[in-house]
């Protein structure tokens, strides 16, 4: 009997993991992941806040993983939101911090890797004073308020690990927003939730662990990504700052990606691809407020080093196919022999 039900168990596995295969090798990945939220009860101006929040939480098994600020109009829409695509993860991934309940901030501390923490302030009220937070590079540091001797006194806690920080606020000192992106909540009205069927949690929890297991492998760039940075320092000095935004973004789209490619079925690395950087830039420029600092793929396409070269891809919000191309007329040698 036991012997039965584990096979079952194993059975029920592999179908879903077949399934996750399948979402992630088909080119419109994004679209079947925008059909889940629509699943989930989100609608209209909430779908990009699901997908910039399902996008970042998919950086959290790369190394320094993103940052994400959901400007509300509304309270409690950044909490929301969150809530809503934590279905899709994995349960206990997705950690929502309470200055009033020691437990889930107990849970962080015992494994802050491959975590989504919703902090929903960097100051929020207890009933005995004020709870700070700041979340610089990989650390997050902690000051609570508690009661010792009939006093109150702040203790301070610093954690470090690889997890994704999603909040309706953030640091206030620019030097210290390495790698936060920012969306913006679009209307002050609840979006009207479509008659779309819930989607199969398993096998996105699935696509979820098979990320996990891609993203061990290393993420080289090529030696045309330098193009990328020249061209945001041309913008401004300030697009600078958005640099590491724009590579993690870039690394995480490239592992998304590479199971649409045969090629990286195995091997121990990926190489970043100029499709998985249009489709990053994309996302942004949509998404995230920092992508108006990003250069255009057309730009960057412009500048790469190849000729008689066509390529394209696929909006991830839009699902609009993007074909960029270019004919640069080759060198003609002429022979020097009669």
């Amino acid at each position: 009997m036991k012997k039965t039900a584990k096979g079952k168990s194993n059975g029920k596995q592999d179908v879903a993991r077949l399934a996750a295969l399948k979402i992630l090798s088909s080119p419109d990945i994004f679209a079947q992941l925008q059909g889940a939220l629509h699943g989930l009860g989100l609608a209209g101006w909430e779908i990009p806040l699901g997908l910039g929040v399902c996008f970042a939480a998919a950086s959290r098994f790369n190394p320094y993983p993103q940052r994400v600020q959901i400007q509300e109009e509304t309270p409690g829409t950044a909490e929301y939101i969150t809530r809503s695509i934590a279905p899709l993860l994995p349960p206990g991934d997705v950690i929502i911090i309470d200055p009033t309940d020691e437990k889930p901030w107990e849970q962080f501390v015992q494994s802050p890797n491959d975590k989504v923490l919703y902090i929903p302030s960097t100051v929020m009220e207890s009933e005995i004073g004020l709870s700070q937070f700041d979340v610089h590079g990989d650390r997050i540091i902690r000051e609570i308020p508690e009661r010792k001797n009939g006093r109150v006194v702040t203790h301070k806690q610093e954690v470090k690990g690889r997890f994704v920080c999603i909040s309706a606020d953030r640091p206030d000192w620019e030097l210290r927003r390495s790698r936060w992106l920012t969306m913006v909540q679009k209307d002050r009205q609840a979006a009207t939730p479509s008659a779309t069927a819930p989607p199969n949690l398993e096998e996105w929890q699935e696509v979820d662990r098979l990320l996990k297991e891609r993203a061990q492998r290393r993420v080289l760039f090529p030696e045309w990504g330098q193009i990328v940075v020249e061209q945001m320092r041309e913008q401004n000095d300030k697009a600078l700052r958005h640099v590491p935004s724009m590579l993690q973004m870039w690394r995480t789209m490239c592992v998304i990606r590479s199971f649409q490619r045969a090629a990286t079925a195995t091997g121990k690395s990926l190489v970043a691809s100029f499709e998985d950087l249009a489709e990053a830039i994309l996302l942004a420029k949509k998404v995230f407020r920092e992508g108006c600092w990003f250069p255009s793929p057309k730009k960057i396409f412009n500048e790469w080093p190849a000729r008689y070269v066509r390529t394209g891809v696929i909006s991830p919000v839009t699902g609009k196919s993007i074909v960029y191309e270019k004919r640069e007329e080759p060198t003609h040698w002429q022979s020097v022999l009669p």
